[in-house]
């Protein structure tokens, strides 16, 4: 890719220069963070794309540790996403300054606290061995999550053809805080159709639609939730089986 090899070339002659090692020898040896100054514009991008690109793959390539990007505003969020997202087009960028993020500081219990509790057990698990960026804002360190154990806690591991006693999955999606409904439209909601169990998981882009026969799962699809009509078949999920509200976060972090 043309972008990923200019910024191969930007990060030799950065790394090559004098400021840049010292930078790196602070963050290895000083617990509370440094502070770096006189970084305009994309060159703080190019800074953290470098530090990336060193530490994740030059000296540490199996490291599972997160870079996090506090920026001060909204707007500022969003320009980081963007130069950080055509320089590393490959990395998994988590960013969690949009508007819908954001609502859970004034609505605990809306979808927008559902949908970032369920993003951040799914970063905290399926990408728990992938190299990361976070990207949010100072405001949405306020938001009371639950601590990442309950988040680890609460997930389940879907696979075709394995034994999943039907009846004991609805309970236990009723005792989870999701809601049955006729139809499956938004994240939290479950529907029961015969033999099928249709779930929006937290933390999912689409619903699924598991088919069972008796206790055995025959099938796991994902499904566009206007048409309901199924779009890929899947062999396995790792889901978020807990659905979080205000009023059952305890032991928030």
């Amino acid at each position: 890719m043309r972008i990923a090899s200019t910024f191969d070339k930007i990060h030799k002659r950065l790394s090559a220069k004098k400021i840049f090692q010292p930078i790196l020898s602070a963050l290895s040896t000083q617990p509370t963070g440094i502070a770096v100054t006189s970084c305009e514009g994309s060159s703080k991008a190019l800074l953290v794309g470098a530090l990336y690109q060193h530490i994740y793959i030059e000296s540490v390539p199996d490291s599972s540790s997160t870079i996090a990007i506090v920026a001060p505003h909204y707007d500022t969020a969003e320009e980081w996403f963007t130069d950080i997202k055509s320089l590393l087009p490959t990395a998994s960028i988590l960013f969690l300054a949009q508007e819908t993020h954001r609502s859970a500081l004034y609505d605990a219990s809306d979808d927008a606290l559902i949908m970032l509790t369920g993003q951040l057990a799914e970063l905290d698990n399926t990408h728990h061995h992938q190299r990361r960026i976070i990207i949010l804002t100072p405001d949405l360190l306020m938001i009371p999550l639950p601590p990442p154990e309950r988040l680890s806690s609460h997930r389940l591991h879907l696979q075709e053809g394995n034994e999943y006693p039907f009846q004991k999955m609805i309970a236990d999606l009723s005792a989870n805080g999701f809601d049955r409904k006729d139809f499956v439209e938004s994240i939290g909601d479950f529907a029961v159709r015969g033999g099928i169990i249709d779930v929006f998981f937290p933390g999912t882009d689409l619903p699924l639609r598991l088919e069972f026969f008796g206790d055995q799962l025959e099938s796991i699809r994902e499904f566009d939730p206007t048409s309901q009509r199924s779009i890929r078949e899947l062999r396995t999920a790792n889901v978020a089986i807990h659905v979080f509200h205000s009023t059952n976060i305890e032991g928030t972090s």
